[in-house]
């Protein structure tokens, strides 16, 4: 638990979350509860369709184990990553409206890089 996955579905498709809790319930069904941060689907959705996919697809998720195929636990230096991301993504907006961009140079010169003799 908390811990990030790699979830693989019986519809071949694929989600990257942190598992949270796995319960049993009376009936023998298993169900599991994702905090889901990326999906195979990301890369396939039209632009103005990202925003309402990502609601309804991130976040809490609750899945039933017969939709799962497969969970494979990321490499620790994965995960590691994922948490820094997400702990620290920057506002580029705000970073953008701090630079001096007034005085950048207008013109921008392309030269040959020389190689000291020595190496």
């Amino acid at each position: 638990m908390g811990q990030f996955v790699k979830v693989n579905t019986r519809e071949q498709e694929w989600f990257v979350g942190k598992l949270l809790s796995m319960r049993t319930h009376g009936n023998g069904s298993i169900e599991f509860e994702f905090d889901i941060i990326s999906t195979s689907k990301d890369g396939k959705i039209d632009h103005k369709e990202l925003k309402e996919f990502r609601k309804k697809n991130k976040g809490i998720q609750l899945i039933q184990a017969g939709k799962v195929a497969g969970i494979e636990e990321l490499d620790p230096r994965i995960q590691e990553g994922i948490r820094l991301t997400l702990t620290n993504v920057p506002n580029i907006l705000d970073i953008y409206h701090t630079l001096d961009v007034e005085n950048l140079p207008q013109r921008i010169e392309f030269g040959k890089i020389e190689k000291p003799d020595d190496l």
